[in-house]
């Protein structure tokens, strides 16, 4: 009876997403972009790496430091103009063809996937960091492309936030957490704290409601398995009573997550230069209205349900 019930929501809900798109979300909140239908991990055994977490900085750069920068007036200024170019064909050379981290994967790899910015307060001391953005998608997508997708969706398009601006760069660190190893739950309680995430999904007279929360957003909070799953039902929008028959009918999926971080500094450690030490650019709004006009074209919009 319960298998019978749950093919019958996943039609359903796949009817409700229209089939062939995809829900993307942030782990943090209700946002869900409609681009296919249920969960799917097709490389279980895929890590996230620093070089994945390297090439998101290098998108990041190439979308906020234009190429197209004025002549420089002084000696000196032209000589750091010249390293900045240098650096900048290096880094187009690498973009243009296969990514940086394609060495690692297979070229057919993919996977469920979310990119998430955090921006430094504080001292390099002592220091804590802060949201700054984080889209993902629950569905299966080819790293070679999604890791640079997600990577602008979740610098530009979180709408929680405004758009990231160049002078933040320094102060960001980057991480890359990858979706793997998608199991169908016994009951909502299945999973355990710390090592699985979990997508809840249920109905009732009102509507089909579900959310997830990443593995870490649990033991980051502090909560029990109980308080995640009541979270997640607020979450998702329910208003009315956690019952019993309402814990008992939630359909639940865990999965792991193989998550990666590098801040800017190690970004440069890595690289061996700073590319933003070099001749004054336009305007960061600028080129912030310029590449979000660019990019508003072809990406879908991001939608609470």
């Amino acid at each position: 009876r319960q298998s019978t019930k749950r093919r019958r929501w996943s039609k359903e809900h796949s009817q409700t997403c229209h089939d062939s798109q995809e829900v993307r979300m942030s782990p943090h909140n209700d946002r869900w972009e409609r681009t296919s239908s249920t969960p799917s991990s097709s490389d279980d055994d895929l890590r996230a790496t620093k070089e994945m977490c390297h090439y998101c900085f290098e998108i990041l750069l190439q979308e906020l430091t234009p190429s197209d920068n004025p002549v420089a007036s002084s000696r000196n200024q032209q000589q750091q103009q010249n390293q900045h170019h240098h650096v900048k064909k290096q880094h187009a050379r690498r973009l243009n063809g296969a990514p940086s981290f394609a060495g690692g994967v297979p070229s057919s790899a993919s996977c469920p996937i979310f990119v998430t910015w955090d921006k430094r307060r504080g001292s390099s001391v002592s220091c804590s960091f802060e949201l700054r953005g984080c889209i993902g998608t629950l569905v299966a997508r080819p790293l070679n492309s999604a890791i640079r997708e997600y990577a602008l969706t979740s610098a530009f398009r979180d709408r929680r936030f405004c758009p990231i601006q160049k002078e933040e760069i320094p102060l960001l660190r980057v991480a890359v957490s990858l979706l793997v190893k998608y199991e169908e739950c016994e009951d909502c309680f299945d999973w355990a704290v710390g090592t699985h995430g979990i997508l809840i999904r249920f109905n009732d007279s009102h509507g089909q409601y579900s959310a997830t929360y990443l593995p870490e957003v649990a033991s980051d909070q502090g909560w029990d398995q109980q308080q995640t799953i009541n979270s997640l039902v607020r979450k998702a929008g329910y208003k009315g009573e956690i019952s019993t028959d309402l814990i008992t009918n939630i359909h639940c999926t865990r999965y792991q997550s193989s998550k990666d971080r590098m801040t800017y500094q190690e970004y440069v450690n890595m690289l061996g230069s700073d590319p933003l030490l070099s001749a004054a650019t336009p305007t960061t709004t600028t080129a912030i209205v310029n590449h979000t006009n660019t990019r508003s074209v072809g990406w879908k919009t991001c939608m609470n349900l």
